[in-house]
């Protein structure tokens, strides 16, 4: 019986499950062109961007 190959694996999407630390999303699959996104969370609106240096900023 032959081993399966790389081929017959499904591929990854954004959201991947990452042992203990839950799951990961790609920044590029939240971020709009405009370099923002907005996130509601617990009825409060959050900000997360980008900067300048690549850098993630979260702000309520």
């Amino acid at each position: 019986m032959s081993k399966p190959s790389n081929q017959d694996k499904p591929k990854a999407t954004g959201a991947e499950r990452i042992g203990a630390q839950g799951h990961c999303i790609e920044s590029r699959e939240l971020i709009s062109r405009d370099g923002q996104c907005w996130i509601c969370h617990d009825g409060q609106r959050y900000q997360l961007r980008v900067t300048a240096a690549n850098k993630l900023i979260l702000t309520k």
